[in-house]
C-alpha cells in the first residue's frame, strides 16, 4: 500500500493543517521537504495518512467537519494509483471506504 496525502489549500492552511495533525496524533511538520517548497507547496498543509483506515477518515472528518464553512479551504485527498478526492465530494462513509482500500483495516 502506497502514501495516503491529505493537502489542505485556502486562508489559514498551514493553521489547518497543525489542527489536523494534532487530532490524528502526528507530530508536527519538520520542514525537510524544499522540493514541496520549490513546488509552491507548504509542507505544512500537506500530511500522510497512516494507520487504521476507519480511525483516520472518522478523525478527518471530524476535522472537515468543524471547518467546512471556512470561505475557499478546500481539502484534496491523494490515494497511491494517482485519484484525488475532495472531501467536499464525499460522505463520511465514502471516505472510510476509500481509505479503507489504501490503507488497510489495522
Amino acid at each position: 500500500m502506497g502514501d495516503v496525502t491529505v493537502h489542505i489549500e485556502g486562508p489559514d492552511a498551514a493553521e489547518h493543517g497543525a489542527a489536523l495533525r494534532a487530532d490524528l496524533g502526528y507530530p508536527e511538520v519538520e520542514n525537510d521537504g524544499p522540493e514541496l517548497e520549490s513546488l509552491g507547496v507548504d509542507p505544512a498543509t500537506l500530511i500522510a495518512v497512516g494507520g487504521a483506515a476507519v480511525k483516520a477518515a472518522a478523525t478527518i472528518w471530524r476535522w472537515w467537519q468543524g471547518r467546512q464553512e471556512l470561505p475557499n479551504v478546500q481539502v484534496e485527498i491523494s490515494l497511491p494509483d494517482g485519484t484525488q478526492v475532495r472531501l467536499n465530494d464525499v460522505s463520511e462513509e465514502q471516505l472510510a471506504i476509500i481509505l479503507n482500500r489504501h490503507l488497510g483495516s489495522e
